[in-house]
C-alpha cells in the first residue's frame, strides 16, 4: 500500500531572509490579496504597505517583496508585545503557534549573544513591523499550502563583518550561528550577509534539514533578496510536491 504526503522544500540557493521566504511562497501561488486580508487581523495596517515586483535574477523570473513602513516606529518591541499582537490576532491557531515559536527561538538566539533573557531582548532589527509581516506572512502561506512535511537545504552564508545597532559583528551574525546549531551551514567566499537571523529562525523552526531529497515536484517558486551580490543568485527556491512511501 502506498501513501502520499505533500511536501514543501525550501532551498537556500543564495541565502535566506524573511522577505525571500515570503516572496518564494507568493511566487509558488499563495495569493497576494489573501495575504493582505489575513495580515489585517494583526491590527497593523496603518503601519505598513506590502508591494511586490517581478524581476530577473540572472535569467530566472523571480518575485521580490517590499514591506514599506507608513509611519515612524519609535522605541523597541519585546517578545511579550509581539506575542500578544500575534495571539490576539484571530488568525488560525497553527499560524499563531508557528509565528510565536519562530519569534521565541529568535529571542533565545539573540539573548544568548547579548547575555540576557529572551524577554529582555530589544527587537530593533528582527522585531520591526516588516519582520512581523515576513514571519506571520510565511506562516500564513504555509497554512495555505498545508504540507504534511517541510524540508530545507543547508543554510548558506557569506563571510566578513557587518555594521548593526550593536556595532560591528561578524558574518554570519552570532544569532544566525546560534539558530544554526545542529544544522549544516555552507560557507561561501562572499563578503555579504546572505542569511539573516529572521531567515534562519523561519527555516530552522519550520523545516527539517534533508541531505537527500526525493519527491514529485508539482510547482516551484523563487523569492529574491534585495542585495545584489556579484556572481551570486540571491534567491530562495520553494518547491511543492508529493512524496510517496511504499
Amino acid at each position: 500500500m502506498q501513501s502520499e504526503e505533500r511536501i514543501l522544500f525550501f532551498e537556500c540557493l543564495g541565502g535566506a531572509s524573511g522577505d525571500m521566504c515570503l516572496g518564494a511562497l507568493l511566487d509558488l501561488g499563495y495569493p497576494l490579496e489573501e495575504l493582505r486580508r489575513s495580515l489585517s487581523h494583526l491590527g497593523l495596517d496603518d503601519h505598513y504597505e506590502i508591494a511586490v515586483e517581478r524581476f530577473a535574477a540572472g535569467s530566472i523570473d523571480s518575485l521580490r517583496v517590499f514591506v514599506q513602513l507608513t509611519r515612524h516606529e519609535t522605541g523597541h518591541r519585546h517578545l511579550a508585545q509581539i506575542r500578544r499582537i500575534i495571539q490576539e490576532s484571530g488568525l488560525p491557531e497553527r499560524v499563531r503557534e508557528r509565528s510565536v515559536r519562530i519569534f521565541q527561538r529568535l529571542a533565545e538566539a539573540e539573548a544568548k549573544v547579548h547575555g540576557t533573557t529572551p524577554e529582555k531582548v530589544h527587537f530593533h532589527e528582527v522585531g520591526a513591523v516588516d519582520a512581523i509581516v515576513d514571519i506571520v506572512g510565511t506562516c500564513l502561506a504555509v497554512e495555505y499550502f498545508d504540507p504534511k512535511k517541510m524540508w530545507r537545504s543547508p543554510l548558506v552564508t557569506g563571510r566578513g563583518q557587518v555594521q548593526c545597532q550593536h556595532g560591528l559583528i561578524p558574518v554570519p551574525a552570532p544569532a544566525v550561528m546560534n539558530l544554526a546549531l545542529g544544522s549544516t551551514v555552507r560557507f561561501l567566499d562572499v563578503e555579504a550577509e546572505l542569511t539573516t537571523p529572521t531567515g534562519a529562525a523561519i527555516l530552522t523552526t519550520l523545516a527539517e534539514e534533508q541531505s537527500v531529497v526525493q519527491f514529485r515536484v508539482e510547482r516551484v517558486g523563487y523569492g529574491g533578496g534585495h542585495r545584489e551580490v556579484p556572481g551570486l543568485l540571491n534567491l530562495m527556491r520553494v518547491s511543492l510536491g508529493i512524496a510517496g512511501d511504499s
